[in-house]
């Protein structure tokens, strides 16, 4: 009997943008509050839940150069039943709603809008720690791209009655480099800043079948099974 891969989906949205019309190019404003938006196969399937834990939406959040804000995506095992979950993340760079051509709104960043946003912010990668690296970026993307996905290297276990195993976070900083100047921020402000869209799947990790045996995320992500 072949066995059924149970998966799950859920996102959140991140607002990166400025501090409000005519002010200085050294302030940057992080606002919004992430939501987590979570489907089931079924009442038994699998299930997770994302979050940032260390960022406090309550509070505006304003960044000078040389200064950084708390950002830590995460996933938790939060399924129904005792399974053991594998996972990825998608990290998507878009148009905010404050973008001045409406039908951009959503959209992924252009790529020479991605390298104005990559040059005047930087995040903390864990994939890209040689110390870390418990998340994988896809093979052939990298920190300049629109999107960026990576699976994580762990199994996450659910632990009854005890909560669920969690990732890393992904990053967990984002800050802005003490040499950005108006010229390098000049077209985020024409932006009006922009979103940082997160979108995680989560697996059922399968042992011992052959034919659709998922022992890792690297096998799920070889095998094309994570979906965004």
């Amino acid at each position: 009997m072949k066995k059924r891969t149970l998966a799950a989906v859920l996102g959140a949205v991140i607002c990166i943008g400025i501090a409000g019309a005519g002010s200085s190019m050294a302030y940057f404003t992080d606002h919004d509050t992430i939501t987590n938006e979570i489907s089931f196969t079924g009442p038994d399937g699998v299930a997770g839940v994302l979050t940032e834990p260390n960022w406090k939406p309550e509070q505006a959040v304003l960044v000078l150069p040389n200064q950084s804000f708390p950002k830590d995506p995460q996933i938790t095992n939060t399924s129904k039943s005792n399974l053991p979950i594998i996972v990825a993340m998608q990290i998507q760079f878009v148009y905010g709603q404050g973008y001045p051509d409406n039908s951009m709104v959503g959209q992924p960043l252009s790529k020479e809008d991605m390298v104005c946003v990559h040059d005047v912010y930087d995040i903390d990668w864990n994939s890209d720690d040689a110390q870390k690296a418990d998340w994988v970026r896809y093979d052939g993307q990298d920190a300049e791209d629109q999107t960026q996905c990576f699976y994580y290297t762990g199994v996450l276990k659910r632990n009854f009655p005890e909560a669920g195993d969690t990732t890393l976070p992904l990053f967990t900083m984002i800050s802005v480099p003490k040499d950005v100047n108006n010229k390098r921020y000049a077209r985020i402000q024409e932006m009006k800043g922009f979103d940082i869209r997160i979108m995680g799947s989560v697996v059922q990790q399968m042992t011992g079948d052959t034919e659709f045996g998922l022992n890792s995320a690297k096998d799920a992500y070889e095998a094309g099974v994570f979906v965004f």
